[in-house]
């Protein structure tokens, strides 16, 4: 049985102005061109 799986990351420096939120929303970027282009696939935001 195989799982498939798409996965978003992105790395986060603090610098001034920015927030965890905007962390969260990298990521989820990410994820959702991982998941356009194709399954079992992992995208970074950096």
């Amino acid at each position: 049985m195989t799982i498939p799986s798409s996965i978003g990351v992105a790395a986060w420096t603090p610098k001034a102005g920015e927030s965890a939120e905007q962390l969260l929303r990298a990521a989820d970027a990410a994820l959702y061109r991982a998941k356009q282009l194709s399954r079992n696939r992992a995208e970074l935001d950096a």
